[in-house]
Protein backbone atom coordinates (compact mmCIF):
# COMPACT_ATOMS: atom_id res chain seq x y z
CA UNK A 1 0.00 0.00 0.00
CA UNK A 2 3.11 2.73 1.24
CA UNK A 3 4.81 1.32 -2.09
CA UNK A 4 1.28 2.32 -4.11
CA UNK A 5 1.04 5.34 -2.43
CA UNK A 6 4.60 6.60 -3.30
CA UNK A 7 4.51 5.68 -7.04
CA UNK A 8 1.11 7.13 -7.10
CA UNK A 9 3.29 10.46 -5.30
CA UNK A 10 5.86 10.37 -8.05
CA UNK A 11 3.40 9.92 -11.04
CA UNK A 12 1.56 13.34 -9.39
CA UNK A 13 4.78 15.11 -9.10
CA UNK A 14 6.04 14.24 -12.33
CA UNK A 15 2.52 15.52 -14.13
CA UNK A 16 3.07 18.83 -12.11
CA UNK A 17 6.38 19.11 -12.94
CA UNK A 18 6.01 19.06 -16.66
CA UNK A 19 2.16 21.55 -16.64
CA UNK A 20 4.39 24.01 -14.20
CA UNK A 21 7.75 23.80 -16.04
CA UNK A 22 7.32 25.88 -18.52
CA UNK A 23 5.67 28.57 -16.55
CA UNK A 24 8.63 28.79 -14.36
CA UNK A 25 10.72 28.91 -17.48
CA UNK A 26 8.87 31.86 -19.32
CA UNK A 27 8.68 33.37 -15.98
CA UNK A 28 12.46 33.46 -16.60
CA UNK A 29 12.65 35.48 -19.63
CA UNK A 30 12.46 39.39 -18.54
CA UNK A 31 11.86 42.16 -21.43
CA UNK A 32 14.17 44.76 -20.86
CA UNK A 33 14.97 48.15 -22.60
CA UNK A 34 18.10 48.47 -24.53
CA UNK A 35 20.22 52.03 -24.47
CA UNK A 36 19.89 53.39 -28.05
CA UNK A 37 23.89 53.49 -29.11
CA UNK A 38 25.31 56.47 -29.56
CA UNK A 39 26.99 55.31 -32.71
CA UNK A 40 23.47 54.42 -34.41
CA UNK A 41 22.24 57.87 -33.18
CA UNK A 42 24.94 60.12 -34.07
CA UNK A 43 25.06 58.50 -37.50
CA UNK A 44 21.17 59.21 -37.53
CA UNK A 45 21.32 62.61 -36.38
CA UNK A 46 24.51 63.48 -39.20
CA UNK A 47 22.42 62.30 -42.03
CA UNK A 48 19.22 64.22 -40.92
CA UNK A 49 20.91 67.45 -40.75
CA UNK A 50 22.93 67.12 -44.22
CA UNK A 51 19.74 65.74 -45.55
CA UNK A 52 17.40 68.30 -44.19
CA UNK A 53 15.02 69.34 -46.87
CA UNK A 54 13.94 65.27 -47.43
CA UNK A 55 11.87 65.08 -44.09
CA UNK A 56 9.39 67.57 -43.39
CA UNK A 57 8.84 66.24 -40.18
CA UNK A 58 12.16 66.72 -37.86
CA UNK A 59 10.77 66.61 -34.43
CA UNK A 60 10.96 62.78 -34.41
CA UNK A 61 13.88 60.41 -35.21
CA UNK A 62 13.26 56.72 -34.80
CA UNK A 63 16.23 53.91 -34.63
CA UNK A 64 16.11 50.31 -34.53
CA UNK A 65 18.59 48.66 -33.46
CA UNK A 66 19.06 45.33 -34.44
CA UNK A 67 22.61 44.32 -33.07
CA UNK A 68 20.21 43.60 -29.80
CA UNK A 69 18.19 40.37 -29.32
CA UNK A 70 14.59 40.50 -29.88
CA UNK A 71 13.71 39.90 -26.18
CA UNK A 72 14.58 43.85 -25.78
CA UNK A 73 13.12 47.02 -26.42
CA UNK A 74 14.71 48.12 -29.22
CA UNK A 75 13.07 50.24 -31.31
CA UNK A 76 14.17 53.69 -30.30
CA UNK A 77 11.45 56.91 -30.57
CA UNK A 78 13.34 59.86 -29.96
CA UNK A 79 11.46 63.32 -29.72
CA UNK A 80 14.13 65.69 -30.71
CA UNK A 81 12.35 68.60 -29.36
CA UNK A 82 11.54 67.29 -25.92
CA UNK A 83 14.64 65.42 -25.60
CA UNK A 84 12.92 62.39 -24.35
CA UNK A 85 13.58 58.68 -25.81
CA UNK A 86 10.43 56.11 -25.79
CA UNK A 87 11.22 52.74 -26.62
CA UNK A 88 9.39 49.79 -28.01
CA UNK A 89 9.30 45.63 -28.47
CA UNK A 90 10.22 45.50 -32.81
CA UNK A 91 10.31 42.10 -34.73
CA UNK A 92 12.85 41.40 -37.70
CA UNK A 93 12.58 39.22 -40.19
CA UNK A 94 11.93 35.67 -40.48
CA UNK A 95 15.15 35.07 -42.53
CA UNK A 96 17.01 37.43 -40.51
CA UNK A 97 17.68 35.03 -37.80
CA UNK A 98 16.46 33.93 -34.57
CA UNK A 99 16.86 35.84 -31.43
CA UNK A 100 18.88 37.80 -33.30
CA UNK A 101 18.95 39.49 -37.15
CA UNK A 102 22.14 38.46 -38.49
CA UNK A 103 21.12 38.47 -41.99
CA UNK A 104 19.85 41.50 -44.09
CA UNK A 105 18.56 41.97 -47.38
CA UNK A 106 17.26 44.06 -50.01
CA UNK A 107 16.01 41.30 -52.00
CA UNK A 108 12.10 41.12 -53.18
CA UNK A 109 11.09 37.53 -51.69
CA UNK A 110 14.07 37.34 -49.34
CA UNK A 111 12.00 37.75 -45.96
CA UNK A 112 14.51 39.34 -44.62
CA UNK A 113 15.09 42.70 -42.74
CA UNK A 114 16.66 45.49 -44.51
CA UNK A 115 18.80 48.45 -43.11
CA UNK A 116 19.98 52.05 -43.69
CA UNK A 117 17.63 54.94 -43.85
CA UNK A 118 14.39 55.06 -44.39
CA UNK A 119 11.60 58.14 -44.93
CA UNK A 120 8.18 57.60 -43.14
CA UNK A 121 5.33 58.19 -45.43
CA UNK A 122 1.44 58.15 -45.05
CA UNK A 123 -0.43 55.57 -42.90
CA UNK A 124 -3.26 53.74 -44.09
CA UNK A 125 -5.19 50.42 -43.06
CA UNK A 126 -3.87 47.39 -44.04
CA UNK A 127 -4.20 43.61 -43.57
CA UNK A 128 -2.84 44.43 -40.15
CA UNK A 129 -4.50 47.53 -39.45
CA UNK A 130 -3.10 50.83 -39.23
CA UNK A 131 0.31 51.03 -41.29
CA UNK A 132 3.24 52.77 -42.41
CA UNK A 133 4.82 53.33 -45.78
CA UNK A 134 8.52 53.26 -45.72
CA UNK A 135 10.60 54.68 -48.35
CA UNK A 136 14.34 53.45 -48.28
CA UNK A 137 16.56 56.23 -49.00
CA UNK A 138 20.02 54.34 -49.97
CA UNK A 139 20.52 52.18 -53.48
CA UNK A 140 21.25 48.71 -53.06
CA UNK A 141 20.37 48.62 -49.42
CA UNK A 142 17.05 49.24 -48.86
CA UNK A 143 15.45 51.06 -52.36
CA UNK A 144 13.39 48.02 -53.00
CA UNK A 145 11.43 48.29 -49.53
CA UNK A 146 8.39 49.72 -51.02
CA UNK A 147 8.51 46.77 -53.91
CA UNK A 148 8.95 44.23 -51.17
CA UNK A 149 6.03 46.12 -49.07
CA UNK A 150 8.46 46.88 -45.86
CA UNK A 151 6.37 48.91 -43.53
CA UNK A 152 5.99 49.48 -39.96
CA UNK A 153 2.60 48.06 -38.93
CA UNK A 154 1.21 46.13 -35.27
CA UNK A 155 1.49 42.17 -34.88
CA UNK A 156 0.08 40.23 -32.46
CA UNK A 157 3.27 38.25 -32.30
CA UNK A 158 5.50 41.23 -31.15
CA UNK A 159 4.76 41.07 -27.36
CA UNK A 160 6.11 40.12 -24.21
CA UNK A 161 3.79 36.73 -23.79
CA UNK A 162 5.69 36.03 -27.33
CA UNK A 163 8.94 36.35 -25.77
CA UNK A 164 8.54 34.31 -22.68
CA UNK A 165 6.45 31.07 -24.42
CA UNK A 166 9.28 31.44 -27.38
CA UNK A 167 11.97 31.20 -24.52
CA UNK A 168 13.37 34.41 -25.49
CA UNK A 169 12.49 35.00 -29.19
CA UNK A 170 10.23 37.43 -30.70
CA UNK A 171 8.00 36.22 -33.40
CA UNK A 172 9.05 38.04 -36.47
CA UNK A 173 7.80 39.58 -39.62
CA UNK A 174 8.59 38.97 -43.63
CA UNK A 175 10.99 41.79 -43.72
CA UNK A 176 9.02 44.69 -42.12
CA UNK A 177 9.70 46.38 -38.36
CA UNK A 178 6.70 45.23 -36.55
CA UNK A 179 5.77 46.50 -33.54
CA UNK A 180 3.44 45.74 -30.53
CA UNK A 181 -0.55 46.04 -31.91
CA UNK A 182 -1.10 48.84 -28.49
CA UNK A 183 1.82 50.98 -29.68
CA UNK A 184 1.36 50.50 -33.28
CA UNK A 185 -1.08 53.73 -33.41
CA UNK A 186 0.30 56.34 -30.84
CA UNK A 187 3.89 55.27 -32.84
CA UNK A 188 2.55 56.20 -36.26
CA UNK A 189 0.91 58.89 -35.75
CA UNK A 190 4.30 60.73 -34.40
CA UNK A 191 7.04 59.87 -36.83
CA UNK A 192 4.17 59.99 -40.16
CA UNK A 193 4.51 62.14 -42.60
CA UNK A 194 8.28 62.36 -43.37
CA UNK A 195 10.31 61.39 -40.30
CA UNK A 196 13.46 59.40 -40.44
CA UNK A 197 13.52 55.76 -39.27
CA UNK A 198 16.97 54.34 -39.10
CA UNK A 199 17.03 50.98 -38.91
CA UNK A 200 21.12 49.87 -36.77
CA UNK A 201 23.22 46.81 -37.75
CA UNK A 202 26.37 47.48 -36.64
Amino acid sequence: MGAALGVLGLGLASILYTVLRPAVLRREVVVTTAVCPAEARARAVAFLERNRALFPNLRYLTIIDYTRPSFERRLHLIDLKANRTQSYLVAHGLNSGGIYASEFSNEPGSRKSCLGFFLTGAPYQGRNGETLSLTGLEKGQNDNATARAIVLHGAAYVSEETVEANRGRLGRSWGCPAVPVEAAASIIEKIKGGSLLYIHGG
